[in-house]
């Protein structure tokens, strides 16, 4: 019998109970035995980055989508039925909030976050009716941070990259308003709330302490008596959609076990049982399920990953985002000590200087 490596995050103990049962039925199938390596999400990167490098390893990996064209770059990727990744699935970025909250706030749920002006406006209410922490998001140096973001900068009509990938677009007049509105956020972001993860700002959430967050899926496992205050919203602009790929590894010589393994967790029915323990389905038939139609918390999620999109898979993105990610920080920093600076002079410092810094095309 074959023996295949298969990497995966630690996505928790009911996960990985739901992925040995889904394995026992391809190794019986398929005559395939899978070992499973654990990576945590903290070391994600810097473990894929050394499979890249040193070529021994997992035969298979999940891997963060955004994180994919960096390594198509490096050769280190083999193809698999004519792509180097395949979908498994889908994060769209959503707005999680407290409806107790914001009833007692007097704001109606309808559209308290259907455009940025709205969301400012819901907040604003918050913060007046007594919320110590209106809003809890990732500001420390995360790619969370510009994933973020990026809703606010393209439903302001900006872009961080022009259409063909060839020329920086971030410090754009359409892009920098974008991003100007969100910064404005930061006078939300009670003490408790500044300088966090993106898993310390869901943890104040989950525990009641903040009314609103932006976060995914995994936000939908919280008790029963916290979900029945809960919303769910999209997020104004066009939400980001991230997720994860399956990617079989370019030195891998016998690469028949890997693609049987990709394409049965990708496509087989009995895969279906892996959702949303690990994701949600990128592929429609994966919504059609009970847990997804009876829930319409889902709905929303639906709709983000459906209207959403990613980033640009340009070859200048992996540098871009790499310099993007330190910018933001450096930005909410300088929003949280100097609150009565024009956020405008803030932006046109850190971002403007970036796109010179890069020393790459501009509009």
């Amino acid at each position: 019998m074959d023996e295949i490596t298969f990497s995966i995050f630690n996505h928790g103990q009911p996960a990985f109970a739901a992925l040995r049962g889904v394995l026992a039925q391809f190794e019986t199938q398929e005559k395939v035995r899978v070992r499973l390596e654990v990576i945590p999400w903290g070391l994600g990167w810097q473990k894929l980055m050394e499979v890249a490098l040193y070529r021994v390893g997992p035969a298979v990996s999940e891997m963060g989508s955004t994180w994919t064209a960096d390594f198509v770059r490096m050769d280190a990727l083999a193809a698999h039925d004519g792509t180097v990744a395949v979908p498994w699935t889908v994060d769209p970025h959503v707005i999680f909030y407290r409806r107790d909250l914001l009833e007692k706030a007097g704001v109606d749920e309808a559209g308290a976050f259907a455009t940025p002006e709205a969301f400012e406006a819901t907040l604003a209410r918050l913060q007046a009716a007594g919320e110590a922490i209106p809003l809890a998001i990732a500001t420390k140096t995360s790619r969370v941070t510009v994933h973020n973001m990026a809703s606010w900068v393209w439903g302001a009509g900006g872009d961080f990259l022009s259409a063909d990938g060839a020329t920086v677009t971030f410090d754009q007049p359409a892009a920098m308003n974008g991003m100007a509105a969100y910064f404005r956020l930061g006078r939300f972001l009670g003490p408790e709330a500044r300088q966090l993860e993106d898993f310390e700002s869901d943890s104040l959430f989950w525990q009641g302490r903040a009314a609103v967050t932006v976060s995914g899926y995994w936000m939908l496992g919280m008790p029963p008596e916290m979900l029945e205050k809960m919303g769910v919203a999209r997020l104004p602009g066009v939400p980001f959609v991230g997720g994860q790929n399956l990617v079989v590894w370019k030195y891998v010589r016998n690469r028949e076990p890997a693609d049987k393994l990709v394409k049965f967790l990708a496509e087989s029915d009995a895969a279906l049982a892996l959702f949303p323990h690990f994701g949600l389905p990128a592929r429609e038939s994966g919504w059609q399920q009970p847990q997804f139609e009876s829930n319409p918390m889902y709905k929303v999620l639906y709709d983000s990953w459906k209207s959403g999109r990613s980033f640009s898979n340009s070859p200048l993105w992996g540098l871009v985002e790499k310099r993007l990610v330190d910018v933001v920080s450096t930005v909410w920093t300088e929003v949280f000590k100097s609150p009565n600076k024009p956020i405008d002079a803030i932006l046109e410092a850190n971002f403007a200087n970036l796109a010179s810094r890069l020393g790459l095309p501009k509009v």
